[in-house]
């Protein structure tokens, strides 16, 4: 689809002429756009096509949006801190405040510091995939996988509240595992909740809605975005040394509470007078001993003495619990410990370590993006901001395409991978996690002769190249031959609905699927001739497409 086909600003799916969206019923229109945000049917990068608001926090907003270059739906995060910003809405461009330029600056090299980060993870399934980061409109956007799926809090209404262990642990432990390596990189959520945390519609779970850490902690420049009943204690304190993995061990733990419960937890800042909070285990005493254990040492209120890790969270919920009788007992002194604790609070505050050469690397890419964004020129502060910023974002944008690690794919991508100059040829950089199509039609992989052979790969999605025979950053030479692997997408492919398709239209469906068939007729009273009326894998099942048929039965 291109970007002038008629598309429905909710589903972003084409809708031809029709007034009604035939995909989800939506009227274009129907709901008033606020002017604080951007308008539907915003083109962003040349390439992004903005639909609806999804949500909005203080930080930045979210919307639906259209890849029309592999035509694919995604969505857009911008960089929006509402409290220090306006929008120009005849040019939906971002203006601040002269006195406002250097917190805004401050808050930016933070938003790029993190999704830079957050757009080299490809191995975590578990959070929310951030792909590409640009510049435009006086700001900052990320484009980031569309979560098909509801919010953990919707989720839970449609299961009558809660979930049992059983459900909840096959749900959060590999969460939990994730968020543990975040952790290493020195990276911390600060606001997970059921806010943030989504489940597909395969019932897995995904973390977004990440924020700058300077807005998870109450402080005076900007307003915090936290959840009462998940954010820990220490949130509501303007301490940058209390900020670390035990924050996001808290919340972790309060959301398992309510997931467990169906209850939500008494926020921190009133357990802090008045601790009561009642235990899990009475709530629900279905619960094993060992996790109502693990969950309330995880939301003891003083993080010096609480769970540190997610790690030792992990170990504590697995069965077998790990020294059950121990941490029961240093639950319960230690809740006596934090009272004091938090009238004295001179004891030692733990230091989150840094993550050493990798944060080195993503401060240099945020800085020099930031020089493009802003300049450095601190004379120019005192002119009108909106002017200044333009021109330095049309610079931004122009130098993005050849310096600036991001990636332009929707699903699964990884950092850019054009080639540089050097006094003999090009150099090589990475095509791992590109979409072969774009390789093959983006003018800055011209210089190259691409080769493709393909095979089936559980961690790329179809179409991107996983292997590349030239190492990046070994010397090439202008139409060099560049033999690349893409992935087939997994050999596991789910069946499609039959009920009332003509075998043609069924036919269609599996081929582009790549599942192989044998057919065969049945007698079926009252069925149209043609029609299919079964097959030997129920639909929604899956098939190793590299090893089973299916067979289509068909009416005569």
């Amino acid at each position: 689809m291109d970007n002038q086909s008629p598309i429905c600003h909710r589903c972003m799916h084409p809708k031809g002429n029709a007034v009604i969206c035939p995909n989800c019923g939506y009227v274009n229109g129907s709901v008033p756009v606020n002017p604080a945000y951007l308008k539907p049917e915003t083109l962003l990068d040349n390439r992004y096509i903005v639909g609806n608001l999804l949500y909005s926090t203080h930080e930045s907003a979210v919307y639906i949006a259209y890849d029309i270059q592999i035509n694919t739906v995604v969505e857009v995060k911008e960089f929006l801190p509402d409290s220090i910003v306006t929008r120009n809405p005849e040019t939906q461009e971002l203006e601040i405040e002269s006195e406002k330029f250097e917190l805004f600056k401050r808050a930016a090299k933070e938003f790029l510091t993190q999704n830079q980060a957050l757009s080299k993870i490809r191995t975590m399934s578990t959070l929310v995939q951030a792909y590409e980061i640009f510049a435009q409109n006086n700001t900052c956007y990320v484009i980031m996988e569309h979560v098909e799926g509801v919010k953990l809090k919707d989720y839970l209404l449609d299961h009558y509240g809660e979930l049992s262990w059983e459900e909840t642990s096959k749900m959060f432990l590999p969460v939990i595992k994730h968020l543990g390596q975040l952790h290493a990189m020195g990276l911390v959520h600060g606001g997970l909740s059921p806010e943030t945390i989504y489940v597909t519609v395969k019932g897995q779970v995904k973390i977004g809605g990440f924020c700058i850490p300077s807005m998870r902690m109450t402080n005076a420049e900007l307003p915090v975005v936290i959840y009462d009943g998940y954010a820990a204690p220490e949130q509501y304190e303007n301490e940058e040394q209390s900020y670390g993995s035990w924050v996001d061990v808290y919340g972790m733990a309060a959301v398992l509470y309510k997931t467990l419960t169906g209850t939500m937890p008494t926020d921190s800042k009133s357990r802090t007078c008045v601790d009561n909070l009642v235990q899990l285990a009475v709530l629900n005493p279905s619960v094993p001993n060992n996790v109502s254990v693990a969950i309330t040492s995880a939301m003891t209120l003083s993080f010096r003495i609480r769970t540190q890790t997610m790690t030792d969270l992990y170990a504590d919920l697995s069965a077998p619990p790990r020294q059950q009788a121990a941490i029961a007992e240093k639950v319960e002194s230690l809740i006596q410990e934090q009272e004091l604790d938090q009238e004295t609070n001179n004891t030692k505050k733990y230091i989150m370590i840094a993550v050493g050469i990798t944060a080195a690397v993503l401060i240099l890419v945020s800085a020099l993006v930031l020089y493009y964004l802003f300049g450095n020129n601190s004379n120019d502060k005192d002119k009108n901001t909106s002017s200044i910023l333009s021109s330095e974002v049309e610079e931004s944008s122009s130098e993005e395409s050849s310096s600036q690690t991001s990636s332009k794919e929707s699903s699964s991508k990884a950092s850019s991978s054009a080639t540089v100059s050097n006094q003999d040829g090009y150099l090589m950089l990475n095509l791992v996690g590109q979409y072969l199509n774009v390789v093959k039609t983006d003018s800055k992989y011209s210089m190259l002769t691409v080769e493709a052979e393909y095979e089936y790969n559980e961690q790329y999605p179809e179409g991107v190249i996983i292997k590349q025979s030239i190492e990046p950053d070994e010397p090439i030479k202008e139409g060099q031959t560049v033999k690349v692997t893409v992935s087939n997408g997994s050999k596991y492919r789910e069946i499609p609905q039959y009920t009332g398709q003509s075998w043609s239209a069924y036919k269609s469906q599996l081929d582009n699927l790549g599942i192989l068939y044998d057919t065969r007729t049945v007698s079926s009273e009252g069925v149209a001739s043609g029609t299919v009326v079964a097959t030997s894998i129920d639909p929604g099942q899956k098939i190793d497409v590299t090893t089973s048929r299916l067979v289509v039965s068909i009416a005569e």
